[in-house]
């Protein structure tokens, strides 16, 4: 068996490739064993990093293969390839119980200095686990981005703001912003961006999208 391992930044030493303890990984039966297989980097890492902050195992936004899985599980087998969202939860609090599994008091995060999808592999609860179309290109999928726009689309439901004539503005048109967008205009708003780097002005207005560049519309 290969040594499994994971990356943790420091601001004195960088990042540091450790070495875990390989010894018969145990699951219970409702989990599985994932293998990372692309990590991506998100701009709140960044920050993590620019903070300084010790002890960092990053990575919110992954993919990866199961390995093995428990004697109660259903719903994946191994060689799947899943993802999942940045951060597990308990599924018994009273948050868990009413959908907000995003408060959940006892949650572990990715990112954080207690786990980070920058690993060879990691246990996760099975139920919380999502198998990807095979037919998809395992590289695109973008759960955790396209779930931030699902957010703010019921976000907006909660206000009472499902006017589908109204425009809603986006401010920026990165990752998380195109997203938004998506998921908004799938469900029938009308959308603008702005966004002042001109790269992702062009990526945006590509995808079929009216963005504006902030100096075009700042007030003089």
């Amino acid at each position: 068996m290969s040594s499994l391992y994971e990356w943790v930044f420091n601001p004195e030493t960088n990042f540091i490739k450790n070495k875990l303890n390989n010894q018969n990984q145990k699951i219970k039966k409702n989990e599985v064993i994932v293998k990372s297989i692309y990590v991506g980097i998100c701009g709140s890492d960044l920050f993590l990093i620019k903070q300084k902050f010790e002890n960092l195992r990053l990575g919110h936004e992954w993919i990866g293969e199961v390995l093995e899985t428990g004697s109660e599980v259903r719903n994946l087998q191994k060689g799947d390839i899943v993802t999942g969202v940045g951060h597990f939860f308990c599924e018994e609090c009273q948050y868990c119980q009413k959908g907000f599994t995003n408060l959940c008091e006892k949650s572990i995060h990715f990112s954080s200095d207690k786990i980070g999808a920058l690993r060879s592999q990691f246990i996760a609860p099975a139920s919380q686990i999502i198998k990807i179309n095979q037919k998809l290109d395992s590289a695109y999928a973008l759960l955790e981005v396209f779930a931030v726009g699902e957010h703010a689309a019921n976000l907006l439901k909660l206000d009472g703001n499902e006017d589908l004539e109204k425009n809603i503005l986006i401010i920026g048109a990165g990752a998380i912003g195109l997203a938004t967008a998506f998921v908004l205009k799938n469900k029938g708003y009308k959308i603008t961006l702005i966004e002042k780097n001109l790269f992702r002005i062009q990526n945006a207005r590509q995808a079929g999208f009216d963005c504006f560049n902030f100096k075009e519309i700042l007030l003089k």
